[in-house]
């Protein structure tokens, strides 16, 4: 087996040489700002850096809203929500930020009361907003009042406003969402501002763009079997308590929190292995932000809550009981870089290659900025490039040396990263999408506008050209196989399979559904015959539903269910992709999961690493993989954590090695005397680079060692002396 080596001596007579190869490669710019407390834990983990935090504190942690749930008071409840996955009230209610984003401060979130009424009287003035869209309509009418209680002798009335369809059914500038399934998409949302009694505080805003200041947002339905009003009076209340964070590594646990308001004089921590949690673990001052529970043992629970009390010793508030399982973090896969520069909100990330050289990028959106162009082959990782975006930078692809950046509120992008130190943004696609796909030069757009499928051609990728679209219902996002796409269909209407041969005459073939589905994303197999389906919001309220469904669609017109992908039944599937015998599939707070799918009628794991070690199942952790580097990584987005680079034995490096090709490092065919493989080399073994495709090409001179001065000393002897030819490959 060949060795990697990457120290040497080198001669004086070949260090001019390496300084002028090394002058011709673009500069590597120094990484900016600290380490997160995550990346610290991993670098000392993986022996980057030594890192020690001697008082066992975190600090710097990145401050989180406080945990919020919601209370409805009055018999019967006629009002309850739909379940999107939010944090509280059966999913349906969540705080502005994670809503349609908010300027709200962590401190700023209050206790508040919404209250319900039949007196005209005491309806509220509020601005009204068109889904889609999301622009100021207008002043309409909520039956009832919202009110900061925070101060119970003394409440502040808030502003209100909501969101009404712009089509069917048509605005009536009244809240008054119904029993069907999305309740009409009426969402209310409770402002921070003192209520003005006119509902023209945000007049000309975008609730979905502008981020003002939303305390909490919510997604409400008439309750099953009930009738919109049924009691003269109601109230919703949405309490606030600290948010308590559990990150559970393989003996250690990081717990880091939020107090909403002013710090009290200080908090109570407490733990066990079985709930309710009632060991001091430690007393600590009002203006601590986190602590790390070390030396434990592996594979256990450990539930904690944090208590806060005032001066006169007087329980304020309380988190509630989160638990953390120390566990191994990875099974046959490793960690080989992390990069978190923005600390920001992230979404998809995908990969490109520069043929030319042979350098890896991961591109990833921050999902508040634009998109990050990120340089893999350095330790620790750094950005080269970033192209700003509008809100919620969500998606992007790549085509040839063009990257296709999608934004739920703004135009996607068409940008060149031939140089991907400096990405020109070439054309817009009008209006804001979801998701993307990219096929040759056609783009799959989704979401947004109507809400179904639109190929464009970028063949040109200064003007791009509209094919056809094809609006039957919303479709989230797609795969393709050939020149059959299935749309998958997230609001319970299954996956329609379309044949797209002709790109300007999209045809349906067929629908296939299963109960209760959440279809959000899925992959082909290589042959076309089976397709991966991940369900991300199906169920029916109180079942486990979220894991990945293998179809045999070989027959469009009898596709079957013949097997499902289950890490665990509690935990939500996201975005899956295919490479040869193996689905990599990103499992939100399951991480990064590889299983074997050689047999789609008998898939099973073979590797994962977690990459949001958390403490609850829901909507955090992994968003997005990305298996197709030639060098056999794997880079993985974190919603938290930004990019993650892998590796697994599973997923090797392409097998395009060698029959006399030692010494073509970047892999652009040009062997033995291209100055690119001597920048390579010297990039390699000085700059911590990548290696070449397969060892045997890094190992010029064949004495069993890749990428070593030996080599370097070989490769300069061939290029500028004239000496020998490599030895030929195995």
């Amino acid at each position: 087996m060949l060795k990697k080596c990457h120290s040497c001596v080198i001669t004086f007579s070949l260090l001019l040489m390496l300084v002028v190869a090394a002058q011709a490669a673009p500069p590597l710019p120094s990484r900016a700002g600290s380490y997160s407390e995550f990346e610290k834990y991993f670098i000392e983990k993986t022996g980057w850096e030594a890192v020690q935090d001697s008082n066992q504190q975190t600090s710097g942690v990145a401050a989180e809203a406080p945990a919020i749930e919601g209370f409805w008071q009055g018999t019967p409840q006629w009002m309850s929500g739909v379940d999107n996955g939010f944090e509280a009230f059966g999913g349906s209610l969540a705080k502005g930020i994670d809503f349609f984003g908010s300027n709200i401060q962590p401190n700023q979130y209050v206790p508040v009361e919404i209250k319900f009424d039949t007196v005209s009287a005491n309806w509220s003035l509020c601005q009204t907003f068109r889904r889609y869209g999301f622009n100021s309509a207008g002043v309409g009418t909520f039956p009832g009042s919202a009110w900061d209680i925070s101060d119970s002798t003394n409440p502040r009335r808030l502003n209100l406003c909501f969101v009404e369809f712009d089509t069917i059914p048509a605005p009536d500038f009244k809240w008054n969402p119904d029993g069907s399934t999305k309740g009409k998409y009426e969402f209310l949302f409770v402002m921070n501002s003192d209520y003005d009694g006119t509902g023209t505080t945000y007049a000309g805003y975008n609730i979905l763009l502008d981020d003002p200041d939303v305390l909490y947002g919510w997604w409400p339905r008439v309750a099953p079997g009930r009738t919109f009003f049924e009691t003269p009076t109601a109230s919703l209340f949405i309490k606030t308590f600290i948010k308590l964070n559990v990150a559970a590594y393989e003996t250690d646990v990081l717990l880091d929190w939020t107090n909403p308001g002013d710090p009290p004089s200080y908090f109570k921590l407490f733990w066990g292995n079985s709930n309710p949690p009632v060991n001091l673990l430690a007393t600590l001052s009002g203006t601590t932000a986190g602590y790390i529970h070390s030396n434990l043992t592996k594979n256990l629970n450990y539930y904690y809550q944090i208590k806060s009390y005032n001066s006169s010793d007087v329980e304020t508030n309380n988190s509630i009981v989160v638990v953390g399982t120390t566990q191994e973090l990875a099974t046959e896969m490793s960690i080989v870089g992390h990069w978190d520069g923005r600390g920001d909100e992230y979404g998809v990330c995908w990969g490109y290659t520069d043929e030319a050289t042979g350098r890896e990028y991961g591109l990833i959106c921050a999902r508040n900025e634009g998109l990050s162009i990120i340089y893999l082959d350095t330790i620790p990782q750094v950005e080269v490039a970033f192209v700003p975006g509008g809100n919620d930078t969500k998606e992007v692809r790549v085509w040839d040396h063009y990257a296709v950046v999608i934004s739920e509120g703004a135009s996607t992008k068409i940008v060149d990263i031939i140089d991907p130190y400096n990405p020109v943004v070439l054309s817009l696609i009008a209006g804001g999408r979801h998701c993307c796909m990219v096929d040759s030069h056609y783009v799959y757009l989704s979401g947004g506008g109507p809400g179904g499928l639109a190929i464009w051609s970028i063949a040109n990728p200064s003007a791009p050209q509209l094919m056809d679209q094809y609006n039957p219902d919303y479709y989230h996002d797609y795969a393709i196989h050939n020149n059959t796409v299935a749309a998958f269909r997230i609001y319970g209407a299954g996956i329609d399979l379309l044949d797209v041969t002709d790109k300007t005459n999209i045809q349906f073939i067929t629908n296939f559904n299963y109960p209760n589905s959440g279809a959000h994303n899925g992959a082909f197999t290589e042959d076309g015959n089976y397709l991966f389906v991940g369900d991300e919001i199906g169920g029916d309220g109180s079942n486990p539903w979220n894991w990945t469904r293998t179809f045999d669609v070989s027959d469009p017109n009898n596709v079957a269910y013949v097997s499902d992908l289950i890490v665990n039944p509690y935990t939500i599937v996201h975005n899956c992709y295919i490479k040869g015998d193996y689905l990599v599939i990103s499992h939100y707070t399951e991480g990064v999961r590889i299983w074997n799918v050689a047999n789609p009628l008998a898939p099973f794991e073979v590797a994962h690493f977690d990459t949001y070690p958390g403490s609850f199942w829901g909507y955090g952790g992994c968003w997005h993989n990305y298996p197709y580097f030639p060098s056999g990584r794997i880079i993985a987005s974190d919603m938290t954590y930004g990019l993650f680079v892998l590796t697994s034995p599973f997923l090797p490096p392409d097998p395009t090695c060698c029959v006399g090709n030692r010494g073509d490092m970047n892999g652009n065919g040009s062997v033995n005397t291209d100055i690119l493989d001597l920048n390579f080399t010297v990039n390699r073994i000085f700059r911590g680079g990548a290696l070449p495709a397969c060892d045997e090409e890094g190992d010029i001179n064949g004495d069993g060692t890749v990428c070593n001065v030996i080599d370097l000393n070989f490769i300069v002897n061939l290029i500028f002396r004239g000496g020998a030819q490599p030895p030929a490959c195995p």
